[in-house]
């Protein structure tokens, strides 16, 4: 009934997005630190509204429109940086892969279309690049290997090479 409150999982209200980064630099760097920004002023971290919390389709709204909360920075945790091989041009299992987690604005049927921009810092350099990412609640939605190949872009490059999808 609409009175009783479900039980609310992480994956009932969030999508999530996994990315691998492919060195094609031609030399070895090290990674300091990625972060991801919404270009179309989406939230991406922070508090969020849940909307129809007492029924089997949730989904968030934007709760903040502070610019700290359109961004998500993944650094290490104990300070070390990440070094990207040139082996990392082909054999991707030396490619850092992550996780990101975005929030589902659409209930379980829709998708959300989050259009983001990466920044890799490396080096007193900086790489960005332009991807959207289609997410939908209760899985993994997309796999993208994102290539590095110039530290020092002049814009943010908008090709991203898909690798796979599933739930």
């Amino acid at each position: 009934d609409s009175t009783t409150a479900f039980n609310l999982d992480f994956h009932s209200v969030a999508s999530i997005a996994r990315l691998q980064l492919v060195n094609e630099t031609g030399s070895a760097f090290t990674l300091d630190s990625i972060v991801f920004s919404s270009t179309d002023s989406r939230q991406l971290s922070g508090i969020f509204t849940v909307n129809n919390y007492k029924t089997e389709d949730p989904s968030l709204t934007s709760a903040s429109n502070a610019a700290a909360d359109k961004k998500i920075k993944l650094s290490s945790k104990n300070g070390t940086s990440l070094q990207l091989s040139v082996a990392a041009t082909t054999d991707t299992t030396s490619s850092p892969s992550f996780y990101l987690v975005l929030p589902a604005y659409k209930g379980r049927h829709d998708s959300t279309t989050f259009r983001l921009t990466m920044t890799v810092y490396a080096e007193g350099k900086n790489f960005a690049r332009n991807f959207t990412v289609t997410t939908r609640r209760n899985g993994i939605t997309y796999m993208k290997a994102i290539a590095v190949t110039d530290l020092t872009p002049a814009t943010p490059t908008t090709a991203v090479r898909l690798v796979g999808n599933g739930t």
